[in-house]
């Protein structure tokens, strides 16, 4: 049995898991139940992996672990820039949200928009505690 060509093989799998990942990710432009802050550590250890894997002489784990570390840089990078971490304030970030709830012939129309910063005035309003006795 050859160990390399068997995970070299869970590898290539996980790849495809991620490749999977990362089109949902750019389809949905929105990062939905993970953080990209944790990608990061698997995306090194991945990196750290096309070092290991020559080193030791498993080159089919080595094919595997190159499509597996494009695939989670490729996802850190669509992540962090769809939670625009660094670019954008939470308020930005929640009218960008409401505003892709409308499509783009929507936002065209100046009633539309007019209509997406009161949805946004109501939305900020409802998220404020209430103070009424």
């Amino acid at each position: 049995m050859n160990f390399d060509l068997v995970n070299g093989l869970f590898e290539l799998a996980g790849s495809i898991a991620i490749w999977a990942n990362v089109v949902r990710l750019y389809k949905d432009k929105e990062v939905k139940g993970t953080r990209w802050e944790m990608m990061i550590f698997f995306a090194a250890w991945a990196s750290f992996n096309l070092f290991y894997y020559p080193n030791i002489g498993q080159w089919w784990s080595l094919v595997g672990a190159l499509s597996m570390c494009i695939a989670e840089w490729f996802w850190v990078v669509l992540a962090f820039w769809y939670s625009r971490a660094i670019f954008s304030t939470p308020e930005t970030r929640s009218m960008a949200r409401v505003a892709e709830k409308y499509n783009a012939e929507q936002l065209r129309n100046p009633y539309s928009r007019e209509n997406i910063f009161y949805f946004h005035k109501r939305l900020r309003a409802a998220e404020e505690p209430c103070t009424k006795s």
